[in-house]
């Protein structure tokens, strides 16, 4: 089976489950590529290097977050994909698109696919609402060759970046993909009301990998001290059971330090 994934940022070092996900379809033998946009983080996981990921990965052109800039670049962009490419002039459908064409997103997105892949997929796995919308309008405009586009959504997609699109792409999404799942039931009664939308979805839970993170002491010179570095989430979306508090340095002699083991305790209940 050949699989397209599409996430964010990759490799991204604290999303484990999308690394985890990938390496297992390898492990059993499935094609597997991945598409998203440039990281920042300068570690990665063991499993990029031992995988040969990034030679799987496509990334589209960084993004510049000042309009002026990402306009400019366009311009760039745009000139060199129309040599060969001339629909790619679609991407820039605002009636169509809206915010996904207005932003220029769809066009840097569709770089990867207009200049380097030519590749057919049985299913592009989406990670997060708004990447199922990108990868849907790119399968529209033939950018994207999948027979099958699964969406899942993790949560923040669902409150906070999927309703930033006009409720006709968010109808677009719903209406065109061909599959969805969630992290949560919470999730799937959220705002957006998911569950009536979706009509069939599936429960798709995304853990950590713990053994992809190191613990231990950090010896300065004679000095001994711990390095904390929890992360703290406790919320009725992921349904944990269990939280954590995030405390970083903390040292038995610092009060102010101490102190900080009290905060968001009551944040939820």
């Amino acid at each position: 089976m050949k699989v397209a994934f599409f996430v964010g940022a990759f490799p991204g070092l604290s999303e484990t489950f999308i690394l985890d996900q990938i390496t297992g379809l390898l492990d059993r033998g499935h094609e597997v590529d991945a598409y998203g946009w440039p990281s920042e983080d300068v570690q990665s996981h063991d499993d990029v290097t031992e995988y040969g990921l990034m030679e799987r990965t496509y990334t589209a052109p960084a993004l510049p977050d000042s309009y002026a800039k990402r306009a400019a670049k366009g311009m760039g962009v745009l000139s060199r994909l129309l040599v060969d490419t001339p629909e790619v002039i679609r991407t820039l459908n605002v009636l169509r698109y809206g915010r996904l064409a207005a932003s220029l997103r769809l066009l840097y997105a569709s770089t990867p696919h207009v200049l380097k892949q030519k590749k057919e997929y049985d299913i592009a796995h989406c990670h997060f609402g708004q990447n199922g919308i990108l990868a849907l309008a790119l399968r529209e405009l033939d950018f994207l060759r999948a027979k099958r586009v699964l969406t899942t959504f993790h949560g923040h997609d669902v409150y906070v970046d999927v309703p930033r699109y006009s409720a006709r792409l968010r109808r677009f999404l719903f209406e065109k993909g061909d599959g969805f799942t969630v992290n949560s039931e919470y999730t799937a009664q959220s705002d957006l009301s998911l569950a009536a939308r979706m009509k069939k979805y599936g429960l798709f839970r995304s853990d950590w990998m713990l053994s992809h993170f190191r613990t231990g002491l950090v010896r300065e010179k004679t000095e001994v001290r711990f390095e904390c570095s929890r992360l703290a989430v406790w919320l009725r979306r992921k349904e944990f059971s269990t939280r954590f508090v995030l405390s970083r340095g903390l040292l038995p002699t610092s009060r102010s330090n101490t102190g900080s083991w009290a905060e968001g305790h009551d944040e939820m209940s």
